[in-house]
Protein backbone atom coordinates (compact mmCIF):
# COMPACT_ATOMS: atom_id res chain seq x y z
CA UNK A 1 0.00 0.00 0.00
CA UNK A 2 1.69 3.40 -1.07
CA UNK A 3 2.54 6.53 0.86
CA UNK A 4 -0.72 8.78 1.58
CA UNK A 5 -1.27 12.35 0.43
CA UNK A 6 -1.47 14.44 3.09
CA UNK A 7 -4.72 16.72 3.61
CA UNK A 8 -4.86 19.48 5.61
CA UNK A 9 -6.73 22.87 5.54
CA UNK A 10 -5.58 26.47 4.54
CA UNK A 11 -5.07 28.90 8.14
CA UNK A 12 -6.41 31.74 6.15
CA UNK A 13 -9.72 30.45 4.37
CA UNK A 14 -9.87 27.00 5.46
CA UNK A 15 -9.67 25.55 2.02
CA UNK A 16 -9.04 21.48 2.02
CA UNK A 17 -5.67 21.05 0.25
CA UNK A 18 -3.85 17.24 -0.73
CA UNK A 19 -0.41 17.20 -1.41
CA UNK A 20 2.19 14.44 -2.24
CA UNK A 21 4.01 13.43 0.88
CA UNK A 22 7.45 14.94 -1.29
CA UNK A 23 5.99 18.36 -0.43
CA UNK A 24 6.14 18.08 3.42
CA UNK A 25 7.80 20.63 5.18
CA UNK A 26 7.25 23.20 1.91
CA UNK A 27 6.14 26.12 1.15
CA UNK A 28 3.25 26.68 -0.74
CA UNK A 29 0.01 28.99 -1.72
CA UNK A 30 -3.61 28.32 -0.52
CA UNK A 31 -5.20 26.63 -4.14
CA UNK A 32 -7.79 29.02 -3.62
CA UNK A 33 -6.98 31.99 -6.04
CA UNK A 34 -8.97 34.66 -3.50
CA UNK A 35 -6.86 33.37 -0.48
CA UNK A 36 -3.63 32.61 -2.52
CA UNK A 37 -1.61 33.01 0.95
CA UNK A 38 1.78 31.56 1.57
CA UNK A 39 1.29 28.43 4.29
CA UNK A 40 3.56 25.90 4.89
CA UNK A 41 2.41 21.88 4.46
CA UNK A 42 2.66 19.72 7.71
CA UNK A 43 5.26 17.28 8.14
CA UNK A 44 2.19 14.74 8.97
CA UNK A 45 -1.25 14.81 9.08
CA UNK A 46 -0.55 15.27 13.02
CA UNK A 47 1.57 18.41 12.48
CA UNK A 48 0.30 22.30 12.77
CA UNK A 49 -0.17 24.46 9.61
CA UNK A 50 1.17 27.68 10.36
CA UNK A 51 -0.18 27.60 13.94
CA UNK A 52 -3.38 26.11 12.80
CA UNK A 53 -5.25 23.54 14.81
CA UNK A 54 -3.76 20.03 14.27
CA UNK A 55 -5.71 18.15 11.31
CA UNK A 56 -8.23 15.38 12.12
CA UNK A 57 -6.74 11.88 11.55
CA UNK A 58 -10.29 10.80 10.04
CA UNK A 59 -11.11 14.02 7.54
CA UNK A 60 -14.14 15.38 8.29
CA UNK A 61 -17.36 15.17 6.20
CA UNK A 62 -17.73 17.53 3.45
CA UNK A 63 -19.71 20.71 4.63
CA UNK A 64 -23.15 21.44 2.00
CA UNK A 65 -22.22 24.18 -0.16
CA UNK A 66 -25.05 26.08 2.47
CA UNK A 67 -23.13 25.22 5.49
CA UNK A 68 -19.77 26.65 3.83
CA UNK A 69 -17.87 29.49 5.88
CA UNK A 70 -17.23 32.48 4.07
CA UNK A 71 -14.17 32.95 2.82
CA UNK A 72 -14.18 28.65 2.21
CA UNK A 73 -13.41 26.80 -0.86
CA UNK A 74 -14.80 27.26 -4.13
CA UNK A 75 -16.33 24.45 -5.97
CA UNK A 76 -17.45 26.51 -8.86
CA UNK A 77 -14.61 29.32 -9.57
CA UNK A 78 -17.03 30.38 -12.67
CA UNK A 79 -14.00 29.33 -15.22
CA UNK A 80 -16.60 28.78 -17.87
CA UNK A 81 -18.43 31.55 -17.73
CA UNK A 82 -14.80 33.33 -17.86
CA UNK A 83 -14.21 31.35 -21.22
CA UNK A 84 -17.74 32.05 -22.71
CA UNK A 85 -17.21 35.77 -22.35
CA UNK A 86 -13.67 35.63 -23.46
CA UNK A 87 -14.65 34.33 -26.40
CA UNK A 88 -17.97 36.28 -27.06
CA UNK A 89 -15.34 39.33 -26.60
CA UNK A 90 -14.35 39.35 -30.82
CA UNK A 91 -17.81 38.36 -31.82
CA UNK A 92 -19.62 41.24 -30.25
CA UNK A 93 -17.26 43.57 -31.52
CA UNK A 94 -18.52 42.55 -34.86
CA UNK A 95 -21.61 42.74 -34.28
CA UNK A 96 -21.30 46.13 -32.88
CA UNK A 97 -19.35 47.89 -35.51
CA UNK A 98 -21.95 46.38 -38.37
CA UNK A 99 -24.66 47.46 -35.99
CA UNK A 100 -23.17 51.08 -35.47
CA UNK A 101 -21.80 52.25 -38.70
CA UNK A 102 -25.12 50.90 -40.25
CA UNK A 103 -27.20 52.85 -37.55
CA UNK A 104 -24.41 56.46 -38.84
CA UNK A 105 -24.83 55.51 -42.52
CA UNK A 106 -29.11 55.69 -41.78
CA UNK A 107 -28.22 59.83 -41.25
CA UNK A 108 -27.98 60.08 -44.89
CA UNK A 109 -24.09 62.09 -44.79
CA UNK A 110 -25.18 64.52 -42.30
CA UNK A 111 -22.42 65.47 -39.94
CA UNK A 112 -23.05 63.90 -36.23
CA UNK A 113 -21.44 65.96 -33.21
CA UNK A 114 -17.90 64.90 -33.05
CA UNK A 115 -18.98 63.91 -29.11
CA UNK A 116 -21.12 61.14 -30.56
CA UNK A 117 -18.89 59.67 -32.87
CA UNK A 118 -16.40 59.22 -30.23
CA UNK A 119 -19.05 57.50 -28.22
CA UNK A 120 -20.14 55.64 -31.21
CA UNK A 121 -16.61 54.87 -31.84
CA UNK A 122 -15.81 53.79 -27.72
CA UNK A 123 -18.97 51.48 -27.78
CA UNK A 124 -18.02 49.55 -30.61
CA UNK A 125 -14.39 49.05 -29.34
CA UNK A 126 -15.43 48.22 -25.77
CA UNK A 127 -15.51 44.34 -26.50
CA UNK A 128 -12.47 44.50 -27.71
CA UNK A 129 -10.91 45.97 -24.89
CA UNK A 130 -12.48 43.80 -22.34
CA UNK A 131 -11.40 40.70 -23.91
CA UNK A 132 -7.43 41.00 -22.80
CA UNK A 133 -8.85 41.47 -19.05
CA UNK A 134 -10.86 38.74 -19.54
CA UNK A 135 -8.34 36.49 -20.55
CA UNK A 136 -5.65 37.24 -17.70
CA UNK A 137 -8.42 36.89 -15.37
CA UNK A 138 -8.83 33.44 -16.92
CA UNK A 139 -5.00 32.84 -17.13
CA UNK A 140 -4.83 33.48 -13.44
CA UNK A 141 -7.53 31.26 -12.27
CA UNK A 142 -6.83 28.16 -14.21
CA UNK A 143 -3.17 28.74 -12.61
CA UNK A 144 -5.29 28.58 -9.10
CA UNK A 145 -5.97 25.08 -9.67
CA UNK A 146 -3.11 23.78 -9.98
CA UNK A 147 -1.02 24.90 -7.03
CA UNK A 148 -0.34 22.17 -5.40
CA UNK A 149 3.65 22.76 -4.38
CA UNK A 150 4.79 20.97 -8.02
CA UNK A 151 3.47 24.17 -10.19
CA UNK A 152 5.79 25.63 -12.27
CA UNK A 153 4.20 28.81 -11.40
CA UNK A 154 2.10 31.23 -9.39
CA UNK A 155 -1.17 32.76 -10.87
CA UNK A 156 0.30 36.01 -10.04
CA UNK A 157 3.69 34.94 -11.96
CA UNK A 158 1.49 33.69 -14.43
CA UNK A 159 -0.14 36.83 -15.48
CA UNK A 160 2.15 39.48 -14.61
CA UNK A 161 5.25 37.77 -16.49
CA UNK A 162 3.22 38.24 -19.94
CA UNK A 163 3.39 42.26 -19.17
CA UNK A 164 7.07 42.05 -19.24
CA UNK A 165 8.75 43.29 -23.20
CA UNK A 166 10.52 39.98 -25.04
CA UNK A 167 10.04 37.72 -22.38
CA UNK A 168 6.77 37.43 -22.50
CA UNK A 169 7.49 35.82 -25.63
CA UNK A 170 9.03 33.25 -23.96
CA UNK A 171 6.51 33.08 -20.95
CA UNK A 172 3.51 33.19 -23.42
CA UNK A 173 4.43 29.34 -24.12
CA UNK A 174 5.60 28.31 -20.31
CA UNK A 175 1.46 30.17 -19.32
CA UNK A 176 -0.38 28.23 -22.15
CA UNK A 177 0.90 24.97 -22.84
CA UNK A 178 2.79 24.78 -19.96
CA UNK A 179 -0.85 25.48 -18.16
CA UNK A 180 -2.30 22.61 -20.35
CA UNK A 181 0.68 20.06 -18.93
CA UNK A 182 0.47 20.97 -15.49
CA UNK A 183 -3.43 20.61 -15.82
CA UNK A 184 -2.88 17.16 -16.59
CA UNK A 185 -0.43 16.56 -14.25
CA UNK A 186 -2.74 17.09 -11.29
CA UNK A 187 -5.78 15.81 -12.63
CA UNK A 188 -3.91 12.40 -12.93
CA UNK A 189 -2.44 12.66 -9.64
CA UNK A 190 -5.88 13.29 -8.18
CA UNK A 191 -7.48 10.73 -9.86
CA UNK A 192 -10.25 13.07 -11.10
CA UNK A 193 -12.19 11.41 -14.12
CA UNK A 194 -12.20 14.12 -16.32
CA UNK A 195 -11.01 14.42 -20.45
CA UNK A 196 -7.80 16.25 -20.11
CA UNK A 197 -6.50 19.27 -21.32
CA UNK A 198 -5.26 19.95 -24.82
CA UNK A 199 -1.46 20.65 -25.18
CA UNK A 200 -1.51 19.68 -28.83
CA UNK A 201 -4.15 22.82 -29.26
CA UNK A 202 -2.60 24.63 -26.88
CA UNK A 203 0.74 24.53 -28.99
CA UNK A 204 -0.51 25.62 -32.21
CA UNK A 205 -2.35 28.52 -30.39
CA UNK A 206 1.21 29.52 -29.50
CA UNK A 207 2.50 28.48 -32.74
CA UNK A 208 -0.53 29.49 -35.43
CA UNK A 209 -0.31 33.50 -34.85
CA UNK A 210 3.39 33.69 -35.78
CA UNK A 211 3.08 31.45 -38.89
CA UNK A 212 -0.02 33.07 -40.06
CA UNK A 213 1.00 36.75 -39.75
CA UNK A 214 4.02 36.22 -41.16
CA UNK A 215 2.56 35.08 -44.45
CA UNK A 216 0.35 38.47 -44.57
CA UNK A 217 3.06 40.56 -43.92
CA UNK A 218 4.77 38.83 -46.95
CA UNK A 219 1.82 39.27 -49.13
CA UNK A 220 1.40 42.70 -47.85
CA UNK A 221 5.18 43.60 -48.94
CA UNK A 222 4.85 42.31 -51.93
CA UNK A 223 2.06 44.27 -53.10
CA UNK A 224 -0.92 41.98 -52.57
CA UNK A 225 -3.01 43.98 -50.63
CA UNK A 226 -6.74 42.40 -51.10
CA UNK A 227 -4.77 39.04 -50.64
CA UNK A 228 -3.74 40.42 -47.44
CA UNK A 229 -6.25 41.60 -46.20
CA UNK A 230 -8.54 38.25 -47.07
CA UNK A 231 -5.34 36.36 -45.48
CA UNK A 232 -5.79 38.58 -42.21
CA UNK A 233 -9.06 37.83 -41.48
CA UNK A 234 -8.83 34.14 -42.28
CA UNK A 235 -6.24 34.39 -39.64
CA UNK A 236 -8.28 35.90 -36.91
CA UNK A 237 -10.36 33.61 -37.28
CA UNK A 238 -8.06 30.11 -36.93
CA UNK A 239 -6.62 31.58 -34.35
CA UNK A 240 -9.65 32.28 -32.36
CA UNK A 241 -11.63 28.98 -33.15
CA UNK A 242 -8.09 27.17 -31.96
CA UNK A 243 -7.60 29.47 -29.24
CA UNK A 244 -11.42 28.81 -28.00
CA UNK A 245 -10.57 24.58 -28.67
CA UNK A 246 -7.30 24.83 -26.16
CA UNK A 247 -8.94 27.22 -23.12
CA UNK A 248 -12.28 24.91 -23.49
CA UNK A 249 -10.51 21.89 -22.71
CA UNK A 250 -8.46 23.89 -19.68
CA UNK A 251 -11.21 25.28 -18.69
CA UNK A 252 -13.19 22.42 -18.16
CA UNK A 253 -10.75 20.59 -16.35
CA UNK A 254 -10.00 23.64 -13.96
CA UNK A 255 -13.84 23.21 -13.46
CA UNK A 256 -14.09 19.09 -12.83
CA UNK A 257 -10.92 19.76 -10.12
CA UNK A 258 -12.53 22.47 -8.60
CA UNK A 259 -15.70 20.05 -8.05
CA UNK A 260 -13.14 17.12 -6.90
CA UNK A 261 -11.40 18.70 -3.92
Amino acid sequence: MGVQDIRFECPHCGTRIRVKPSAAGKRLRCTDPDCAKAITVPMSLDDDVDAAPAAPAVPAPRPQPAARAAGGPRRNPGLMLLFYLWVLCPVATVFLVVVVNAAMLSFDGKKLPMVIRYAAGAFMLFPSLCQPVLFLVLLYRLWGQVQDGEARATPSQAVLFLLVPVFNVYWLYVSTVGLAKELNRVLADRDVDAAPASVELMEANFALPFMLYTVVAVLFLLGFETAAAVGLAVSALVQLGVGAGAFYSAARVGTALARAD
